[in-house]
């Protein structure tokens, strides 16, 4: 594997240009692509981004340069109530209006790819289908795919089951397959790499110094509490001001504001890099979501995973918690109900994780930018 900062030498004098398809479904897929487009522009300084997608463009603009969103419907992921439950009968209702993709809608996506090299996909059926149609590569990276994750819910819901045939259809004509662990279903046509993630912008300890000062942390444990972008609200906060020895940061929420003298509530446009807050932190509790578990795993922090029962991806992340990270995993009504605040105690005394020695990101990142010599 190349190291991160070797560069790229392009074949001519023309601009260097990338897509990339990316669902909105969270963050995980936007902050994965990130990753893998920071490797690219490291190697490539003149790279130039084309951005097809809805999720919300601060993800991008606070680690990316020389890019452009064009905000087009990707795919429907899994429609949610809030952070912890799903809400099936909107996902196929969505479903049912975008597919089978018209095209119309894959031709408008090819046209714009014009001077393109390649197209990252994560995990976007509409760009394999486009880039097919451009006539140029596409590089599928997942840990799993949405055919994947309907598949339990077609007993209860019959009518996704032709959605589930038409994406598993698309999935198996990218030009380039990746799985990047934890894979949820190893298949052996695909290239295997390790987790992939966003690096921390700081070292912890300077990271932690900062928001101590800022927030008169004082010497208390800090908890990062994330829904992975998704605001939530908590019912506890009687049991959680009485845990005076410990510092609450609550991530993502609509507005930051001080809610006791141990808790302070994070909007997302804070000007704290989520993956340096995770770096800081002593322990997350946090959705069991691909970018959250995966920059845990690059900082080496102690977590606590919610699982997701509807989220089949779930059960692979929380064996990569207690197996790799070490940590603990409890399911919703645990959380909803407080009773993670008993495991606090024990947790920040835990030895903290190894931190990861390598980023697949910049094995990812060497794929695409060979299409472009």
């Amino acid at each position: 594997m190349n190291s991160p900062h070797d560069s790229f030498a392009p074949s001519s004098q023309k601009p260097v240009r990338l897509a990339a398809c990316i669902t909105a479904h969270g963050f995980g897929h936007s902050t994965r692509s990130i990753a893998i487009l920071q490797a690219a522009q490291r190697k490539c300084p003149h790279l130039e981004l084309l951005l097809f997608t809805t999720a919300p463009a601060h993800l991008f603009e606070e680690s990316l340069k020389n890019f452009t969103i064009i905000p087009i419907e990707n795919d429907v992921g899994l429609i949610q109530r809030d952070a912890l439950t799903a809400d099936l009968p909107a996902t196929i209702k969505a479903l049912d209006r975008l597919f089978p993709l018209s095209p119309q809608h894959i031709h408008s996506v090819a046209e714009k790819l014009a001077g393109c090299s390649a197209v990252l996909s994560d995990i976007s059926p509409l760009g394999i289908v486009s880039a097919s149609a451009a006539n140029i590569p596409s590089v599928l990276v997942e840990n799993f795919t949405w055919d994947w994750i309907y598949k339990p819910f077609a007993a209860s819901f019959p009518e996704i089951v032709p959605h589930i045939e038409t994406l598993r259809s698309i999935y198996t004509k990218a030009t380039h397959h990746i799985q990047t662990e934890p894979v949820c279903v190893p298949t052996s046509t695909a290239q295997r790499c390790g987790p992939i993630f966003r690096f921390s912008s700081a070292s912890p300890a300077q990271i932690k110094a900062n928001i101590k000062e800022e927030f008169c942390v004082g010497d208390r444990h800090l908890i990062l509490v994330s829904m992975g972008g998704f605001n939530f609200s908590l019912s506890l906060w009687t049991e959680i001001f009485e845990r005076k020895d410990y510092f609450f940061l609550l991530a993502g929420q609509p507005e930051q504001k001080r809610i006791a003298g141990n808790v302070m509530s994070l909007c997302h446009d804070s000007g704290y890099y989520h993956p340096d807050l995770i770096a800081a932190a002593d322990l997350v509790i946090c959705k069991s979501g691909y970018s959250t578990i995966a920059e845990c795993f690059q900082a080496g922090t102690r977590v606590i995973g919610i699982d997701r029962p509807f989220f089949a991806e779930s059960a692979i992340l929380a064996n990569f918690v207690t197996t790799t990270l070490k940590g603990k995993v409890i399911n919703d009504t645990d959380f909803i109900e407080g009773r993670w605040l008993n495991l606090i105690d024990n947790s920040v005394k835990e030895p903290r994780p190894r931190p990861a020695e390598n980023n697949c990101a910049d094995q990812v990142a060497d794929i695409l930018l060979n299409y472009c010599r």
